[in-house]
């Protein structure tokens, strides 16, 4: 009963009437189109891709400028064996032209992201509110594939921001993710040989329902119990 309240009100009702998200419309929408035809589907696709790439085109000095050089058009696409005439935008550009690729304007919101930074360096980019809510939407329908809905009691091994961040900043993200997403969140990169028995035994106190890790840690994890007994 207590899941259902999270998931069916409590949660739904901060993102959508408090935070003015479109989270939940959008993971509505998902649940309706996965039931498409094949063909119906690849179509939607392919439209909402062409619609994509025609608004960097649009927006975008560096993609318009990039793609105008080669002389290529979004809105002449009429297949996907046309995307293969596209460049393909390195990491290395996302990076050093971001403020060209950047689109600006005043009624755009956006939102900050980074990559984990496991191949060197994380990578830092923006993107809008209302592409975040699309994100996040299907986050939520994939893990409520797997038994984890929003509001499930979850433990996540997983990686932390190692930045220092502000006491303010840090009560918000406890509040938002233990006490509303019902998240204990345990820094993956801190797992040792030394430091399990009290992974375990914080897990074994918040008795989650499901436990939410990377490959790697969770079986290192595992192993140990196993061994330990």
């Amino acid at each position: 009963m207590i899941d259902l309240a999270y998931q069916r009100a409590i949660i739904p009702s901060f993102e959508t009437l408090l935070k003015g998200r479109k989270t939940y419309k959008y993971w509505d929408e998902l649940e309706q189109s996965q039931w498409w035809p094949r063909e119906r589907l690849e179509q939607w696709q392919f439209q909402r891709l062409k619609e994509l790439l025609d608004y960097c085109q649009q927006t975008s000095t560096y993609y318009r400028d990039a793609w105008s050089a080669l002389g290529l058009s979004a809105r002449c696409l009429t297949s996907l064996a046309d995307f293969s005439r596209w460049p393909i935008t390195s990491r290395d550009t996302m990076r050093d032209r971001a403020a060209d690729i950047r689109v600006h304007g005043p009624s755009l919101k956006v939102v900050t992201k980074s990559t984990g930074g496991s191949s060197g360096s994380p990578l830092r980019f923006v993107i809008d509110c209302d592409a975040n809510d699309r994100r996040v939407a299907a986050s939520h329908r994939g893990y409520d594939w797997a038994g984890a809905a929003p509001g499930t009691r979850q433990s996540f091994l997983w990686g932390v921001n190692l930045q220092v961040a502000s006491l303010r900043h840090r009560w918000k993200e406890q509040l938002y993710s233990r006490c509303l997403y019902r998240r204990d969140v345990l820094d993956s990169f801190g797992l040792s040989e030394d430091s399990i028995p009290k992974y375990v035994a914080r897990i074994n106190r918040y008795r989650p329902r499901v436990l939410v890790a990377y490959t790697n840690p969770l079986f290192r994890l595992a192993q140990s119990i196993e061994q330990r007994q």
